[in-house]
């Protein structure tokens, strides 16, 4: 992972979650460098290199005229680099106390986590025996066709999500990516959006669809009326059943 600093080498921010927009050094580490650190605890830290120091023959640190730190030179005049410190600049009660806060919102929001997956595993599981009507109003318990895997079987009376709509299985049968809810009559049939399916709001129509007389399907800007039930789903939509299935009401 890489590290970034101010001037003073106090970190600033690290990646991949924390990358400061300006820094003034950036290093390279070792990705457990910061483990189990919050960020705001991490910025309580330095990452500085570290010279050898230049000790007086009594073993006490020289200092230069300005009182500054003297350093061991080598043959080209250049400090002589032993590695890199990390250390806290701030008191490390502090900082224990700012990773205990850190910790615990991180326990909370998993136990928050956990008792959302938990709810939500229950709903989808109440949501199976749900009636179409109540099954439209909570269509997002139910798994998009799209996300489920390859041969995921499907068992009769179990609904999907396709293309935004609702649809529930008919026949039994384990997923291929060419049996589509629109393009396989045969396995799926589409849940209308609870439409009264009367003359003033006809239920739109769709691949899929099983139909039944009296009832009023609209395609596109006209409106037919359904003259006797399909039987099953159908992959036709009403215009191409007129005089079979549908006769014209509105154009």
């Amino acid at each position: 992972m890489k590290i970034y600093t101010n001037e003073n080498h106090e970190i600033i921010g690290y990646s991949p979650n924390y990358i400061p927009s300006e820094y003034a050094h950036e290093y390279d580490v070792e990705d457990d460098l910061l483990s189990g650190k919050s960020f705001t605890v991490a910025c309580g830290y330095k990452y500085e290199p570290q010279y050898e120091l230049d000790f007086a023959e009594d073993g006490s640190l020289q200092y230069d005229d300005q009182g500054n730190l003297r350093y061991k030179l080598d043959d080209e005049g250049e400090r002589i680099f032993t590695g890199y410190g990390f250390f806290p600049f701030i008191d490390t009660r502090v900082l224990d106390r700012l990773q205990q806060e850190a910790d615990q919102r991180i326990a909370d929001l998993t136990t928050v986590r956990q008792e959302n997956t938990i709810l939500r595993t229950a709903a989808t599981f109440a949501a199976a025996g749900f009636t179409d009507a109540q099954a439209l109003a909570v269509k997002s318990l139910y798994p998009d066709w799209n996300d489920l895997p390859e041969d995921t079987h499907l068992e009769a009376g179990q609904r999907v999500r396709y293309n935004g709509r609702l649809h529930k299985v008919t026949t039994a049968h384990d997923k291929q990516s060419t049996w589509t809810p629109t393009d396989a009559p045969s396995l799926f049939e589409a849940i209308d959006e609870a439409h009264a399916g009367t003359r003033e709001d006809p239920i739109p129509a769709v691949a899929n669809m099983q139909y039944y007389a009296g009832k009023y399907y609209s395609e596109g800007n006209a409106v037919y009326l359904c003259t006797r039930d399909t039987g099953i789903p159908i992959a036709q939509l009403p215009s191409t059943l007129v005089g079979i299935y549908f006769s014209i009401v509105e154009v």
